[in-house]
């Protein structure tokens, strides 16, 4: 079994352990598209979506110990931190649009 470190967006890295981490980080994807799609149905958020996925080398696993488990806390924490970060990102662009002069032409 391998170690991996898993994170999505600004959310903590959670470690596992697996033969293929790829299996659970595709699985996490589609949980997550799925949970944003129902979330926030006007938007495609993949950016958000994308989890990373780190292969630990046998010798730093010790390095890691203190790290979350990933399981389905993790999962719940990181679909928590990723609403968070869009509903920032669309009250940022919401400020923008209503800007003075946000519908003036660019010279």
């Amino acid at each position: 079994m391998k170690l991996y470190l898993i994170s999505v967006g600004d959310s903590r890295q959670f470690r596992f352990k697996a033969e293929d981490g790829h299996a659970i980080q595709v699985k996490l994807e589609n949980e997550l598209n799925d949970y944003l799609k129902k979330r926030f149905p006007e938007g495609n958020y993949a950016y958000f979506t994308s989890p990373r996925l780190v292969e630990i080398p046998v010798e730093e696993e010790e390095k890691y110990t203190s790290y979350p488990e990933y399981n389905d806390e993790a999962v719940a924490e990181i679909e928590k931190v990723l609403s968070t970060e869009i509903e920032a990102m669309e009250a940022d662009r919401q400020l923008n649009n209503n800007a003075p002069n946000a519908d003036a032409p660019l010279d």
